[in-house]
């Protein structure tokens, strides 16, 4: 069997070709010698599904991402793509996934939301220790805000005192994450706060 001249051998899983010594598939040789040479990051799309349909009209020019979408499941009409599988249940909608990026998420609504839960139960503290590291990470890695700043000039003359739960310098309320912080990056230690202890009487 021969195409324009040359002897049709297979290629891979496609129909090919030996051109001037180079062998070319079959769908890319039949598009290129109507429309000329296929731009970069673009491939040929078989319209039918028939990878051994080389006639012109089933011969599709598109992206390598939008190719790649075609051949996973995905759903299109003149408006765009319209619906992508779930691994778990199926076609569906593109409304009943999460957006993602660029696109959308593999798994649908509901189903994202089962792996979600399952997820943070079987990995629960993990989780808490992860958003503990990045929680340091954030605080840490920032210059230190004004009020800061200003805590760190009393603590000179001063002593933050605990008291009731509660911490203040020189009438100045403090939160506890702000004297935490401070703690953590090593801007002042325990000699710098005076903690009062409630003891009940009988």
């Amino acid at each position: 069997m021969e195409y324009d001249g040359h002897k049709i051998t297979m290629l891979g899983i496609y129909h090919g070709l030996i051109v001037d010594g180079e062998r070319v598939t079959l769908h890319r040789y039949v598009w290129e010698k109507a429309n000329g040479k296929i731009p970069l990051k673009m491939v040929i799309h078989h319209v039918d599904g028939d990878r051994f349909n080389n006639r012109l009209e089933n011969l599709e020019l598109m992206t390598y991402f939008n190719h790649k979408r075609i051949h996973a499941g995905w759903l299109r009409d003149e408006g765009g793509w319209t619906h992508k599988p779930c691994p778990n249940c199926g076609l569906k909608p593109l409304s009943e996934f999460y957006k993602q990026g660029g696109g959308y998420q593999s798994k649908c609504k509901p189903c994202n939301l089962v792996h979600n839960a399952k997820y943070a139960e079987k990995h629960k503290e993990q989780i808490k220790k992860n958003k503990l590291r990045y929680w340091h990470r954030a605080k840490l890695g920032k210059p230190l805000t004004e009020h800061q700043l200003l805590v760190l000039e009393e603590v000179k003359t001063d002593k933050i005192v605990y008291r009731f739960g509660r911490y203040s310098i020189n009438g100045l309320a403090l939160r506890e994450n702000t004297v935490k912080l401070l703690l953590e990056r090593g801007e002042i230690t325990e000699e710098n706060i005076k903690r009062y202890e409630w003891v009940s009487t009988p």
